[in-house]
């Protein structure tokens, strides 16, 4: 399948595709192999639903009034309404597999999928806000750019710290790159006990700063949305086994 570069969240001037070379083919091939097809619940539990209604939207600006200055500038929230739809029969499945004949109540309070494109937003803005010298300094990485995503070491980080970014916020350790990642907040009660996970993945791929729709089918980014729900799904795993009392003869 041909693919093309296209992208998520905001698009300032016109949005656009352009073909991928043949190495790009071959490294979006392999990422869309990793693929898997819709899960769907396995029973295994009972599941309580109580995530708020907005929570299943796609929203492109998190910003709020606060604008430029936002801990939120540059982040997607990718609503089961067009991405992941699977994500709780995903979670419900992970806790089946990992915890074979328990059962009771899984009660989902958060399971928000996130594109954190800060870095470039914020380039974007600040270039055009300050224009000419100034802004061809922030496209470099001189203010506030991207830098380069090809870079030896990672070099991103969030805007905020995680006190102050309820969404998007991810740990730099989590990441392989300088992509763009995509993020995930978990909010989950599971064998009478609260869970909050935090999980984060980069994207793999370079994504512009384009329009939303593109994506909605594309299986690069779907796999790579599904690999960043399984990091999340096992933390949380590991939180639950590390919570549980030793068994006994």
């Amino acid at each position: 399948m041909r693919y093309w570069v296209i992208g998520l969240a905001f698009c300032f001037v016109g949005c656009a595709s352009v073909p991928v070379s043949p190495e790009e083919q071959v490294r979006f091939d392999t990422i869309a192999s990793r693929l898997k097809p819709p899960a769907t619940l396995s029973g295994a539990f009972s599941i309580v639903d109580q995530r708020k209604p907005d929570a299943t939207q796609v929203k492109v600006n998190l910003t709020g009034l606060a604008g430029g200055f936002s801990c939120f500038i540059g982040i997607s929230q990718l609503g089961d309404s067009k991405f992941a739809a699977d994500r709780i029969a995903r979670l419900e499945n992970a806790l089946a597999e990992a915890f074979p004949g328990r059962s009771g109540q899984l009660i989902v309070r958060r399971y928000d999928i996130y594109l954190n494109q800060g870095s470039e937003v914020s380039t974007m803005v600040w270039s055009v806000a300050i224009g000419g010298a100034l802004g061809a300094a922030a496209a470099s990485g001189g203010l506030v750019g991207s830098g380069d995503v090809n870079a030896p070491t990672v070099w991103r980080k969030p805007r905020c710290d995680r006190e102050r970014m309820h969404s998007g916020w991810f740990d730099p350790s989590d990441l392989t790159s300088n992509y763009p990642p995509v993020t995930v907040e978990l909010d989950v009660s599971v064998f009478g006990q609260n869970y909050s996970i935090n999980a984060a993945h980069s994207s793999e791929i370079v994504i512009e700063t384009y329009g939303v729709i593109p994506m909605q089918k594309s299986p690069v980014f779907n796999a790579i949305l599904q690999t960043t729900m399984d990091k999340a799904n096992a933390r949380l795993v590991k939180a639950i086994q590390a919570n549980s009392p030793p068994k006994t003869d």
